[in-house]
């Protein structure tokens, strides 16, 4: 990566560097290291590799998130490592972090990663009781938090893009889905959210603190409980592991997992060992994972998944499955027409050389399996 020009200070965006770099290796004869030497490394989506894939438990059929960016996308490779070095990589916007597409003999290790404004909003409760006749509540919000105020609603906001000046993503009040989360009793359930009924006022306190005041004169029960809330899209996996084997992931600290998790698809042999799955405690945030953490869908071989930390996912620590498929029709006396039947599993091949059903329930359409979007 030093070779090619990535910044290890943090101040520039690498993405575009770290595309050529891997691009480069590729060619390289024999085992390859991709080392980043030890530092802060940028990754924005707008110049990072872009793939069509459709994963499991994802966004099925739904075409407006088929192009994935991916920050380290190891494509047809064999032999080779990706030797973070103890460095952090800070990714921005919606993106994986990295890919292992018909790759074998893999090996990811040694760094860090997050986002700078995760699509999970936490909040905490840092205040709460009864002034002028009105219950209200102080929201206080992790550092990377943006959000405005109008008309009694919030708007959540992801981090700006540089390119086009628009947030990356935004959502409303209590956007689909809330978890909570007791600090104190370090407890986390699924509960309905109270935080936007009944508002009667909204006020930005500034310095990442939001008021919220309350027709109701009944005071809020719930100071120092964090709320987790998002929306319920799970647009890209946060890393996928898609035809390949002997593919190991160690000693990496994944601080978010963006859309979904560690997802093996179709793969052989994975080995997922040493890993903290949990925020860096100085962010201020408690969910490190919008839905699960590892995710093993169609694997054969010897999958080992030991010696991890798993804290603060929005779904399963661990899943493993299959995926099945119903007989939908017989064109012909030696074709079978099959479809996948769960709402966010659709487009991949069941078998290798078979038609690619995309449809989930309802009308079926088909196209040939696929490989990779233009540049």
């Amino acid at each position: 990566m030093r070779a090619f020009g990535a910044d290890p200070s943090g101040r520039r965006d690498s993405a575009g560097v770290v595309k050529e770099a891997v691009r480069h290796a590729k060619e390289v004869r024999g085992p390859v290291r991709i080392v980043f030497p030890r530092g802060t490394y940028q990754l924005y989506p707008e110049q990072a590799e872009l793939r069509e894939l459709y994963v499991s438990n994802t966004v099925g059929p739904d075409e407006a998130y088929k192009d994935t960016r991916i920050g380290i996308l190891l494509e047809d490779m064999a032999d080779v490592t990706v030797d973070g070095d103890g460095s952090h990589l800070q990714f921005h916007g919606l993106m994986t972090s990295f890919a292992a597409i018909r790759s074998r003999n893999v090996e990811v290790r040694n760094f860090s990663f997050d986002y700078t404004t995760p699509k999970v909003v936490d909040t905490a409760v840092s205040d709460a009781g009864v002034a002028d006749g009105r219950a209200y509540r102080i929201l206080t919000l992790p550092v990377g938090s943006r959000f405005a105020v109008g008309d009694r609603r919030v708007t959540w906001l992801g981090e700006t893009s540089p390119a086009t000046g628009q947030p990356y993503w935004s959502g409303v009040d209590g956007m689909q889905y809330t978890q909570i989360h007791d600090p104190v009793a370090q407890r986390t359930w699924r509960a309905n959210n109270p935080l936007f009924d009944n508002v009667a006022a909204m006020t930005d306190l500034a310095y990442r603190k939001l008021r919220i005041d309350y027709h109701t004169q009944t005071a809020p029960t719930d100071h120092g409980l964090v709320y987790q809330m998002r929306q319920t899209t799970r647009d890209t996996p946060s890393a996928l592991l898609w035809e390949s084997r002997d593919v190991t992931v160690r000693g990496l600290k994944a601080r978010y997992l963006h859309g979904f998790g560690f997802v093996g698809q179709l793969s052989e042999n994975i080995t997922i060992d040493g890993n903290e799955f949990r925020t860096d405690p100085a962010s201020g945030r408690t969910t490190a994972g919008f839905a699960d953490f590892v995710q093993m869908s169609g694997v054969k071989g010897t999958v080992e998944i030991t010696r991890n930390v798993f804290d603060g996912a929005h779904d399963d620590a661990i899943n493993i499955h299959g995926t099945y498929l119903e007989v939908s029709g017989r064109p012909a006396p030696n074709t079978l027409t099959l479809e996948y039947r769960h709402h966010e599993t659709a487009g991949f091949p069941y078998v290798d050389g078979a038609t690619v059903v995309v449809a989930a329930g309802g009308a079926i359409a088909t196209r040939p399996p696929l490989r990779r979007s233009a540049d």
